[in-house]
């Protein structure tokens, strides 16, 4: 990697991060880390909000990684918006890497992207992910200019959550997830975990 690569990189992460910080998403992470080069993804992902009314949704992942972590992604989601009546979430976004150690243990990567749950959202996310041994341990921010159509006063919001997660193995090519986050913006949290494949 170069100099002026790795000072990009830096630069982007620090911007990202002060973002994520001092503005503020609603569509979960589920991924420890980036997709491998090549790989297809498919993931289930049951999902409670844990508010007043606990809603629940069903999400289903898809994603292809490129070379050098890269990887695109796209979500559905099924249950009831916690910002309006609508019932149905599509998104998706890409990952672009910020840097990763040699042995491949430690790394970040943040990712763009938008999603439509009755309000349109521009998102992104700054992961941070250690692997130990054969289990990957992951967390960050997760954080969204959502732009509103409901009645509430407020043309736009800044949603953030705080997302932590665990993946392990469970076969070679499928992993057992589990991820809680904290929405700093509506005072709720969320508790998910499901399947995730390799293809």
């Amino acid at each position: 990697m170069t100099a002026m690569k790795l000072l990009w990189k830096i630069v982007l992460g620090i911007f990202i991060l002060g973002h994520s910080f001092f503005s503020s998403a609603m569509a979960e992470v589920f991924r420890s880390r980036p997709t491998p080069a090549g790989a297809f993804t498919l993931a289930v992902e049951p999902e409670l909000t844990l508010t007043g009314d606990d809603d629940f949704t069903l999400y289903f992942h898809g994603g292809y990684g490129f070379s050098n972590g890269y990887g695109l992604h796209v979500t559905m989601g099924l249950g009831r918006s916690p910002f309006n009546d609508d019932d149905i979430h599509l998104g998706g976004r890409l990952d672009i890497p910020l840097f990763r150690t040699r042995d491949g243990k430690l790394g970040m990567f943040t990712s763009f992207g938008a999603s439509n749950w009755g309000d349109i959202s521009i998102e992104n996310q700054l992961i941070l992910f250690f692997a130990l041994n054969s289990v990957t341990i992951y967390g960050g921010l997760d954080d969204a200019i959502r732009f509103q159509d409901n009645t509430s006063g407020d043309d736009v919001s800044f949603p953030i959550e705080v997302v932590f997660g665990v993946s392990v193995p469970v076969r070679k090519s499928v992993n057992f997830m589990i991820e809680a986050g904290i929405d700093l913006h509506k005072s709720s949290s969320y508790l998910s975990g499901g399947f995730r494949l390799f293809f």
